[in-house]
């Protein structure tokens, strides 16, 4: 159950960046729809929720916050190195094509 709740919050960290009008078209190159970012928003929010109660059900009430909260500084930190690597690899991929 933690590492489908850890996955939870890498899914729930790529949503957020995603749903960032910034982010959304450095890596997709259009503009990102309202819609789209208030789903992405209410579906990361719904896996951050969902990935507590992961953590709480394979570490108890005592060790599963604190577990999450561990797993949510982790995933921050890879979702941010993936969020700049696929970045980077974007902006050399368009200027080669220059």
């Amino acid at each position: 159950m933690a590492l489908a709740g850890a996955l939870l919050i890498l899914i729930a960290w790529s949503l957020l960046a995603l749903s960032m009008d910034k982010h959304y078209e450095a890596l997709l190159g259009r503009r990102l729809p309202p819609a789209r970012s208030r789903r992405w928003r209410l579906g990361a929010v719904a896996a951050l929720i969902a990935s507590l109660a992961c953590f709480i059900v394979a570490r108890g009430w005592e060790q599963g916050p604190v577990f999450w909260t561990v797993a949510l500084m982790l995933g921050a930190l890879v979702s941010a190195l993936l969020l700049t690597a696929l970045q980077s690899g974007r902006t050399q991929r368009s200027r080669a094509r220059r």
